[in-house]
């Protein structure tokens, strides 16, 4: 193992918490993503996350600008595991964008990672970076963690639900609990 993984090996960290998803309607949140993205390639399932609703739609908006909220769901799910932070590779070919060569080296990175009892890499937002606000996403690999529809609580959140202190107030199941 070259010094760069080992660092990155050697830098994961646990995570107990819940977690937030925003799928379209259309789709169960239990479904995963095989789409190629910067963490998987095209066929590696993933569930994609984020540490708050708020993260999860400024995800949404930055790859569809014109999505509509009323076409999606947020959903909460409850997660334990091992996570790289990918905070550990700043300034690495793992952090570069696709069209300057950084999805391969990091897809690499991953197809290693999953196999090594990681469930996913955790990540800064790109959208709370270039908004200039908090957000940390996580990619999990369904081979290291499937989950079930029944894993998913389904939140009655929209954008600007925020107490005075910035802070979400998610609703669950329309219980107000």
């Amino acid at each position: 193992m070259d010094e760069d993984l080992q660092h990155i090996f050697l830098n994961r960290n646990s995570f107990e918490g819940m977690l937030y998803t925003c799928k379209s309607r259309k789709y169960s949140p239990a479904n995963s993503s095989g789409n190629e993205d910067r963490y998987s390639r095209n066929g590696t399932s993933a569930y994609y996350c984020a540490d708050s609703p708020e993260a999860c739609w400024r995800e949404i908006q930055g790859y569809n600008p014109d999505a509509s909220f009323s076409d999606y769901q947020i959903w909460a799910v409850q997660v334990s595991g091992t996570f790289v932070d990918v905070g550990v590779v700043e300034g690495t070919e793992y952090v570069k964008p696709k069209e300057h060569g950084g999805w391969e080296p990091t897809q690499e990175l991953s197809n290693w990672l999953h196999d090594e009892t990681v469930l996913g890499f955790r990540y800064a937002s790109r959208m709370a970076i270039e908004l200039k606000q908090s957000g940390t996403c996580f990619c999990i690999y369904e081979k290291c963690m499937e989950l079930s529809e029944s894993d998913f609580i389904p939140l009655e959140w929209k954008p600007g639900n925020l107490n005075p202190n910035n802070r979400i107030e998610p609703t669950l199941n329309g219980s107000g609990t």
